[in-house]
């Protein structure tokens, strides 16, 4: 239920979190090999920066693949009916969510 309510966590934020990790744990071994002693040490913009990079390394591929996961509606390219396959009842809690 909850990636059908929280589309983003049907997999984009995974995605964005193992990059930004990956690049942190990159960036603290440069750190390491060039003889910082604080290898995790993180200003604030470091951080943006680095949240930033790892947005723009999701692909918009990895983000549709993720909405196709929560079937919110059907894959468009499936089907010939040209309206969208809704669930009534997840769109019932979806509403109901949303109103309160």
């Amino acid at each position: 239920m909850t990636p059908f309510v929280q589309p983003c966590d049907a997999g984009i934020i995974r995605c964005f979190k193992a990059i930004y990790r990956r690049n942190f744990c990159s960036r603290a071994i440069e750190l390491d090999e060039a003889g910082e002693r604080n290898i995790y040490k993180l200003d604030i913009l470091d951080g943006i920066t680095m949240a930033k990079q790892a947005w723009n390394a999701v692909t918009s591929e990895t983000i549709k693949h993720c909405w196709d996961h929560t079937e919110i509606q059907s894959d468009p390219t499936a089907a010939s009916d040209t309206r969208p396959h809704v669930d009534p009842a997840a769109w019932k809690i979806v509403r109901t969510f949303a109103t309160t």
